[in-house]
């Protein structure tokens, strides 16, 4: 395999979701906007990842900006109404990516969730009823298929694939009862449901030269994904999802390599089900930037640490965002 070849993209995370609520297929119902693979991956025959995510959603959000717990209970309705206090992920996601023939590559994920999420009762004026549900287990796994468009494929031109698979409802998503309450459905473990996903990626290698002046090759990805949700957890249904991003990954030094990565994430409003939860408060368009470095170990192995910035987000209605994720990782591949 040429160094230029790349990780597909995950069912997004596709997640990670991808993509606050973006579009990740594998980070639990919340989802995790960081795609955690892109142009700094170079793949064998066999590789496999090991991807850990951490990330806080504490930080009240209304459209375009920051607003206080007050102004968000308001805005909710006021007393008597419940409203959300923060969200603390910490996720270990494992993969495992197969060249099943020279254009047909397999992608599959499968996630662990330890989760930690809070909201309040406004009971009457400054008296609140507090309720903490601490949630672990597995998240949804998700098994992508790519296949590279031979017709379109040359050295000169670059790799332009497309992707298709599902995400399986893997996910725990029966949650212990605190005060007679249960969480909402999106912030558990796994969501439920059964979704189809689908995506195009273009990947390419340009000759560049290092700081030192050696000639290397400058991976650089282009991809978008789908995901279209089922019903799930009592039929609450999460609004259809899609992510879009641009990698690259510069050669520092000979082993040491610093990655980057612009995300652009949307996610439409969800369908309340059986629940009484209130869908007019979901859905959100953002974007991000997600620096990084990537150390080479060894043939084939390689460490790596990035941590998303936002940029930009729209939310409909109030919603709880994180202003930040970190994301550390070991992968290695089989040549």
């Amino acid at each position: 395999m040429r160094k230029c070849l790349l990780l597909s993209v995950a069912a997004l995370s596709l997640a990670a979701q991808l993509m606050a609520q973006p579009a990740s297929a594998n980070c639990g119902a919340e989802g995790c906007p960081l795609t955690p693979q892109g142009a700094e991956f170079s793949t064998g025959r066999f590789s496999f990842a090991m991807n850990y995510q951490s990330y806080v959603q504490d930080r009240h959000w209304n459209g375009t900006s920051e607003i206080s717990a007050d102004q968000a209970l308001a805005i909710e309705g006021g007393l008597g109404h419940i409203i959300e206090q923060e969200t603390r992920t910490k996720m270990w996601t494992m993969q495992a990516h197969v060249q099943l023939v020279p254009r047909l590559r397999l992608d599959v994920s499968l996630p662990y969730v330890d989760r930690i999420h809070r909201h309040a009762l406004a009971h009457h004026t400054a008296f609140f009823i507090p309720s903490e549900w601490h949630m672990t287990g597995l998240g949804d796994g998700s098994v992508l298929g790519s296949w590279t468009l031979p017709w379109l494929s040359t050295p000169a031109t670059g790799e332009f694939t497309v992707q298709a698979g599902v995400k399986l409802p893997t996910g725990q998503t029966n949650v212990d009862e605190v005060d007679g309450q249960s969480p909402e459905a999106a912030a558990r473990p796994g969501s439920g449901s059964t979704d189809l996903l689908a995506g195009v990626q273009y990947r390419r290698g340009i000759s560049v030269r290092t700081l030192h002046g050696d000639h290397a090759t400058l991976p650089v990805s282009l991809a978008a994904s789908m995901r279209w949700n089922g019903r799930g957890t009592d039929a609450y249904r999460m609004g259809d999802e899609w992510d879009a991003f641009a990698s690259t990954a510069y050669p520092l030094a000979r082993h040491l390599r610093v990655t980057a990565q612009a995300t652009a994430t949307g996610h439409a409003r969800d369908e309340a089900g059986n629940t009484d939860a209130e869908p007019h408060s979901t859905g959100s368009v953002a974007f991000y930037a997600s620096p990084g470095l990537m150390l080479d170990l060894g043939p084939g192995m390689a460490v790596f640490a990035s941590q998303q910035l936002r940029l930009y987000e729209h939310t409909n209605g109030v919603q709880l965002v994180s202003p930040y994720h970190l994301s550390f990782g070991l992968r290695y591949a089989l040549r």
